[in-house]
């Protein structure tokens, strides 16, 4: 388990640092001099646990909304000095410590936070692939006829979906293939998490195999997987992993196009995500290039990039954070509302704090949706889909 301090001047952060230091279970320990810095390493390092002192940074709120999306397991301590912010009442699913820190009740706290046993039930389910496997998810379904989706994010970053119908597994999805491929490509991916949501409609169905008997072959792969030796790789072996360009601050993700080629970018329909987070713009590239595999994603971190990239890519759809480095998405929804060449493109607006966006939905009709961080997949995927019908009409 890994863990971020933020921010790491603060004395009552370096407090808890020489206590985790006391706690083997709490693995590599990383702080964060600056928010930035916070991002880059939540990126880098998937942590399981965020300490973050709210008196000394204030605008920390707007991070943990985005580590939630992108970490929705992972535990937040947030220490506060006095009142607690309303935004975190309203969002839930954060512990929260009163400063000045007591150190009996900061080290019961930080145990229980520590305790793989005690995973916070937030979905129907969620579990850390390190200790709970994914065949044992699967038996668990099976046995109780469920119906729904599972969405695994691995160890690597990779993203996958299966589906369940009454105890059978109907579904697999993960990178470009579908059906038993996808799912024996799950099957082998390092730890990561999974989360469970309903299942979609109209139902999947690329897998018809008895499930029972699936899971036994499956069972036997991974049982000679452990048992052989390491394969070794070779330079001319292909990496089925995406292929990102990265261009001037810009990130172009170009999905299921027939080559990974910047130059099929023109033809191809595009998403374009602004965020200053890091975090969040690798988690909606994934889930977006899932579940639309015939379109580019094209993700940046500022205003002045978001403006630029309209005008040259004229994207399908923009998803556009409320709070930019450079400025407000705000500005660039109402600059996109009054160019001619821009105004029909739809928007959906991403924040921490909705209310904010109420006068903005109002007044700018090319602001057709708006999302409250924390997120998950389907919650992004169920918005893009409704921004949809706004293209279709």
């Amino acid at each position: 388990m890994s863990v971020i301090l933020y921010p790491a001047k603060s004395p009552a952060i370096q407090s808890v640092a020489n206590w985790m230091a006391q706690r083997p279970q709490a693995g590599a320990i990383y702080r964060a001099g600056d928010l930035p810095h916070a991002r880059r390493l939540a990126a880098l390092s998937r942590p399981m646990l965020l300490v973050v002192d709210g008196a000394e940074d204030p605008a920390v709120i707007e991070f943990v909304f985005d580590f939630k999306t992108c970490y929705p397991i992972a535990r937040i301590l947030y220490l506060a000095e006095g009142t607690v912010p309303p935004d975190l009442e309203i969002h839930g699913q954060v512990d929260v410590l009163q400063l000045p820190l007591q150190e009996a009740a900061a080290s019961a706290m930080l145990d229980a936070l520590l305790d793989p046993r005690d995973l916070p039930e937030r979905t129907a389910y969620r579990a850390v692939l390190a200790q709970v496997t994914l065949l044992d998810v699967l038996q668990i379904k099976v046995f109780a006829g469920a119906s729904c989706t599972l969405s695994i994010i691995g160890g690597r970053g990779e993203s996958g979906t299966l589906v369940m119908d009454r105890g059978s597994l109907c579904h697999a999805a993960a990178r470009r293939k579908q059906g038993l491929e996808a799912f024996y490509d799950i099957l082998f991916w390092p730890g990561g998490t999974i989360e469970e949501g309903p299942s979609p409609e109209p139902l999947p169905s690329t897998i018809q195999q008895d499930t029972p008997g699936l899971l036994l072959e499956a069972a036997r792969r991974l049982d000679e997987r452990r048992r052989a030796p390491a394969p070794l790789v070779h330079p001319g072996d292909q990496d089925t992993s995406p292929i990102r360009h990265e261009i001037n601050g810009r990130t172009i993700h170009l999905g299921d196009a027939a080559e990974e080629r910047l130059d099929d970018l023109p033809a191809l329909p595009k998403f374009l995500v602004v965020d200053d987070n890091p975090m969040i713009l690798r988690y909606a590239d994934e889930v977006l290039a899932r579940h639309w595999p015939d379109h580019a994603v094209i993700t940046v971190q500022t205003a002045r990039e978001a403006a630029a990239c309209v005008q040259e890519f004229r994207p399908r759809l923009v998803l556009l954070d409320l709070m930019l480095p450079d400025g407000s998405g705000e500005t660039v929804a109402r600059q996109m509302k009054d160019d001619p060449a821009l105004h029909h493109i739809p928007i959906i607006m991403i924040s921490g704090r909705v209310e904010e966006l109420r006068d903005l939905v109002r007044t700018c009709p090319n602001v057709v949706a708006t999302l409250a961080k924390p997120f998950s997949p389907n919650q992004l995927v169920e918005t893009v889909r409704a921004a949809e019908a706004f293209l279709a009409g």
